[in-house]
């Protein structure tokens, strides 16, 4: 009792005061650095217009726009995801699980007000896209390649277009009635048809088939339209072209006022026609030679190509190209 009384009034001596409540808190534990930090901060986002991110669980392989400010996204696992389009940005509407396998094939409908999708299982659904509702499932007798809407406003049958993986015919459809009867069917390419891409100003269809030959054919007769286009012979047009090239055709988008298309193809090169002549207007050529070739060009040479035709551009940027670099060689 002395001692603890001594030691009291010792610390009242010093001046201190008693402790009381908790403790101090514990000293925090270094940091451990976290191995790949930088590698990890230099994969984030660092656009100036990023927000935010919209995804699917796995690869998203189709995008189709709705003119109805809706567009659709279909993914490798077979899901599909319906978006409503905002002043700002985009906002969530619908899932579905389409298909149990990849989705090998997305139309929108020119009206966009239905939406169609294909897989290898035989399978074809169809939506309504402003009431997020599935309409109608269809089971094929064949593999579907490709598909496209074939209607325009005002008409009475919402025809479906659905081409064979595994011959060149091509069917139509009545999606309104539900059959899996169709209502015509005829052979329209010498090859299976790969790309369809439905042109309502002309009402008529452009399609290429795996060959990479382009054609063109009436929806209601599956003929080829002789009073929309002004020439009678393929042979006359450069439809021609990209199977001339060896390669193929990727996808065909027509232009609003329908007087043009354009074409992709794996050999990067985007060619645009005129529609009713079939002739090419222009070549774009986006591949990895072009491409390095005009930056030699640009390194070596002050000679501008403004003036050259891109189908030309290629060309002669190497050959200048080749010049320059000889020249400055010889002078070394």
């Amino acid at each position: 009792m002395e001692d603890d009384r001594n030691g009291t009034e010792a610390a009242a001596d010093d001046g201190e005061e008693p402790m009381i409540g908790p403790g101090p808190a514990a000293r925090s534990r270094p940091k451990r650095p976290l191995q790949f930090e930088q590698a990890f901060l230099d994969s984030l986002p660092s656009a100036n217009m990023y927000e935010k991110s919209y995804m699917h669980r796995d690869v998203v392989t189709h995008v189709a726009v709705s003119a109805a400010d809706f567009f659709i996204t279909g993914s490798i696992d077979g899901h599909l995801k319906f978006w409503k389009k905002k002043p700002s940005g985009i906002e969530f509407a619908k899932h579905f699980r389409s298909h149990l396998g990849a989705i090998e094939g997305l139309a929108v409908s020119v009206d966009g007000l239905l939406c169609c999708t294909i897989s290898s299982d035989r399978s074809v659904k169809i939506y309504d896209v402003v009431n997020y509702d599935m309409m109608v499932m269809m089971r094929l007798p064949y593999t579907p390649g490709t598909v496209e809407w074939v209607y325009k406003h005002g008409d009475v049958k919402a025809k479906l277009a659905i081409s064979d993986m595994n011959s060149p015919y091509v069917h139509v459809y009545d999606a309104h009635s539900g059959s899996t009867e169709p209502v015509i069917s005829k052979q329209v390419h010498m090859a299976p048809a790969k790309v369809m891409k439905y042109n309502h100003a002309y009402d008529t269809v452009v399609s290429a088939d795996t060959k990479g030959v382009l054609d063109y054919w009436c929806p209601s007769t599956l003929e080829f339209p002789e009073n929309v286009v002004s020439f009678n012979l393929k042979s006359d047009t450069n439809l021609f072209d990209i199977a001339k090239c060896k390669t193929t055709v990727s996808a065909i988008e027509v232009s609003p006022n329908g007087k043009q298309f354009s074409v992709t193809s794996p050999d990067r090169r985007i060619r645009v026609f005129w529609f009713k002549t079939g002739k090419l207007r222009r070549v774009y050529d986006e591949s990895l030679e072009c491409i390095g070739h005009s930056y030699a060009m640009q390194l070596f040479s002050p000679v501008k190509l403004q003036n050259i035709p891109a189908v030309y551009a290629c060309k002669a940027t190497f050959i200048c190209w080749k010049k320059n670099l000889g020249s400055r060689i010889a002078l070394t």
